[in-house]
């Protein structure tokens, strides 16, 4: 070099920035120094130092330092927190995680050179209380950081990734309890009992939404001991109305019991709730509003309803079917015949598992030797296939889930009204004309004629609890689907068709399930003065809302629906929009009436999601 560029070289300035435990030198020309001011000076210098530190001691130093100034955040916090603190420094999110949670269990701090002055200890206690897994856990956002950010820090991670690009939508989410996976390397049945704690598995999004999640079969739920079910349809003598609350939800004879019945599904219709002025006023979505919900209803009730030789008859057609099972002798191709062959024999062995089965529906109830649950329960494996839940729509998945789950959070009513000293009971269509109408206003000084001056009008609650001292109160379930439209699915980047998005319970009463509740409690009777609302969610517990009886609502609504009636089924007149302003009197104020009475409802207690007694099987939310 000449000796005046070796000059020029040997001038520098050297300026130390100090940011939160580190340090680091920033060299710069003697041109750049006089023409940056100092605000330009540090940004350069930060810009220079950007680095990658995952794979020195720094990282560790930084989150341990704002770990001792933030003693009460858990170790997603303490990471975004961090990040946030020191943006000119490039922290790998989920190598920070993994380093917190590596150093949490009783270690020390490496010593370092540039962070010894922040080096602790952290020591694990054994006595402290567990904590509840669930307990910040949300599932808004789908991507594996979010999730990582939303749960508590006794929530485990599998297959984390080492850098942000392996965080893709290929990675598969487990939760696991706070009991499990404690050590590393452990024996068979310790692994065998972190594997069962799962609350779930398997990958965020799919094509075949797993619709049987982890559900409680209906026929296992009537085996329960402490469950009081319906007996056999076909064992039913029906002698009149009184007997009609008899017939399982799930028999021809209750769905037969709804021709021309005004129920709880439509009363809310014929009311005028989802029409464009009432769904405005109890804010109802738009998916449910429509003058076609009306129209539905009516041409419901203009049927002929069903008659006792009705139910006699169903109940021979039910018998005639059960013997309808030999194929019919007509030609078929080998294939065929071997493929009908294949298809009796599985019949047969699944009718002979459940029949001699340890895990047969007499045996999937056990005393249990814990305090969770009186009874455990084993139920029998079910191989669930594709096709079972090809839909289409989150609508249809959401109607399905509804039906599969019912069972589950029935069981769910066992063990916490059981708990209180209640009686969870099954129960069919409980027909209006079998009980007294003294408390019904509208009805007191009028002849009653079940049909004609009066619709014909039923209920059938999800279940129903009786207590000690005589009283009755329904339970309805509303079950909330965890699926959404879109993702990814589990082996590729490909769009999938659904993905998980679970809500938590709703806390209040929707106005346009009113009417639904309260002709619940009027067709059990006066002895019925509540009616337990169940908001189930998959992962975010259950939230159950106690709404009392108020029989001048129930009076009103009881005089519109025979005006209705009278207008529009006997004529055989179809209801034109705007209807309901025309109809029924002081129609504002019964809607008012009604978003009072919504809000008369009080929270009873919530569930938590570990509290709620679940299928062991089936923990995939979508089928592989």
């Amino acid at each position: 070099f000449h000796l005046h560029e070796a000059m020029t070289l040997a001038v520098l300035v050297l300026l130390i920035v100090v940011d939160s435990s580190e340090a680091f030198l920033c060299v710069f020309q003697p041109g750049q120094v006089r023409s940056l001011s100092l605000h330009k000076k540090m940004e350069s210098a930060m810009q220079a130092s950007l680095r990658d530190p995952t794979n020195s001691d720094d990282l560790l130093a930084i989150l341990q330092a704002t770990r001792r100034l933030n003693p009460d955040k858990n170790n997603q916090q303490i990471v975004r927190t961090a990040m946030k603190q020191n943006p000119h420094v490039q922290i790998n999110y989920f190598k920070g995680l993994k380093l917190l949670q590596k150093h949490a269990n009783g270690c020390q701090l490496p010593a370092t050179s540039k962070g010894s002055d922040v080096q602790a200890e952290i020591c694990e206690s054994e006595e402290a209380a567990p904590i509840n897994p669930m307990k910040n856990f949300k599932f808004q956002h789908l991507s594996d950081e979010d999730i990582l950010a939303s749960t508590d820090d006794s929530i485990q991670i599998a297959a984390l990734p080492d850098h942000p690009e392996a965080n893709s939508a290929n990675t598969t989410t487990t939760v696991l309890s706070s009991t499990s996976r404690r050590e590393k390397k452990g024996s068979s049945r310790k692994s065998q009992a972190s594997q069962d704690d799962r609350l779930w598995t398997g990958p965020l999004s799919g094509n075949y939404p797993n619709l049987l999640w982890r559900a409680v079969d209906m026929e296992d739920l009537r085996a329960h001991p402490l469950f009081q079910e319906l007996p056999d349809p076909s064992e039913v003598a029906v002698n009149g109305p009184q007997d009609f609350h008899r017939f399982r939800q799930d028999s021809l004879q209750w769905a037969l019991l709804h021709n021309g019945r005004l129920t709880t599904s439509r009363m809310a219709s014929i009311l005028g709730f989802y029409e464009p002025w009432a769904s405005k006023l109890l804010n109802i979505p738009r998916s449910l509003s429509g003058h076609h919900k009306v129209l539905d209803a009516w041409q419901h009730l203009i049927a002929t309803p069903c008659t006792l030789q009705d139910l006699v008859k169903s109940t021979y057609v039910m018998q005639q079917e059960r013997m309808e099972e030999q194929p019919a002798k007509s030609f078929q191709s080998k294939g065929a015949a071997r493929r009908h062959r294949g298809k009796q024999r599985s019949k047969l062995q699944t009718e002979t598992a459940r029949s001699f089965s340890p895990s047969s529906a007499d045996d999937v109830w056990t005393s249990s030797s814990t305090a969770t649950f009186p009874y455990d329960y084993a139920p029998l494996p079910r191989n669930v296939q594709r096709s079972t839940f090809h839909v289409q729509t989150v609508g249809q998945a959401r109607m399905i889930w509804g039906s599969t789950q019912e069972a589950t959070s029935i069981l769910a009513a066992v063990n916490f009204f059981g708990s209180l000293g209640g009686v969870v009971h099954e129960i069919g269509l409980c027909p209006l004309e079998t009980q007294p109408l003294d408390n019904v206003a509208c009805l007191k000084s009028r002849q009653v004629s079940w049909g004609q001056t009066i619709p014909l009008m039923g209920a059938s609650p999800d279940a129903i609890v009786t207590f000690p001292d005589g009283t009755i109160e329904a339970i309805e379930v509303k079950n909330h689907a965890p699926f959404r439209t879109g993702g990814s699915t589990a082996k590729s980047t490909k769009p999938g068709a659904f993905s998980i998005s679970d809500v938590e319970p709703y806390l209040e009463i929707a106005p346009w399930h009113i009417p639904q509740l309260q002709l619940e409690m009027l067709c059990l009777g006066p002895q019925c003065r509540a009616v337990n609302f169940m908001s189930c969610t998959a992962l975010k517990g259950i939230a159950i809302l106690k709404l009392p009886r108020n029989d001048a609502y129930i009076s009103k609504m009881v005089e519109f629906a025979q005006q209705f009636h009278s207008t529009f089924v006997l004529r055989k007149h179809l209801p034109s929009e705007g209807y309901e302003r025309v109809l029924y009197k002081d129609y504002d104020r019964f809607l008012a009436d009604t978003k009072t009475v919504a809000a008369s409802a009080e929270l009873l207690t919530r569930i938590d999601p570990r509290e709620i007694q679940r299928s062991p099987l089936q923990k995939n939310f979508f089928v592989k």
